[in-house]
């Protein structure tokens, strides 16, 4: 169970990392196009940080309630845990959702639209 929970996380972190060689950061903002560029970069950041953490914690959920055998606190304790990730995970998944959102409410500039730039 250990060595699936390193593999999940070593997957997620390799992820990450090929994304941010495969879209390097925005240096310079001078147009719609280099904002839209940057939301979408630091909410991909933010999307493999937060699911990770959420991972993790589902992972350490399972193993507390597995572990509890009768005790009420280490259930509860897993139980809390369980619906901390499951949080995280929803607002990671807001957060991907994020630029399409923004770009909704704010229109680019020649149709440029978040979607087309954001590949997630």
């Amino acid at each position: 169970m250990v060595v699936s929970a390193v593999c999940v996380g070593v997957r997620m972190l390799t992820a990450t990392a090929a994304y941010a060689v495969t879209n390097p950061p925005v240096t310079s903002v001078t147009d719609s196009a280099g904002v839209a560029n940057l939301l979408c970069n630091i909410v991909a950041w933010f999307f493999w940080i937060v699911l990770t953490i959420s991972v993790i914690m589902v992972l350490y959920a399972a193993y507390t309630y597995t572990t509890a055998a009768d005790d009420q606190e280490k259930t509860s304790k897993a139980r809390r845990t369980l619906t901390y990730a499951a949080v995280g995970i929803a607002v990671a998944l807001i957060a991907v959702n994020f630029p399409s959102i923004v770009s909704t409410i704010i229109p680019g500039e020649a149709g440029i639209s978040t979607s087309a730039i954001c590949a997630f």
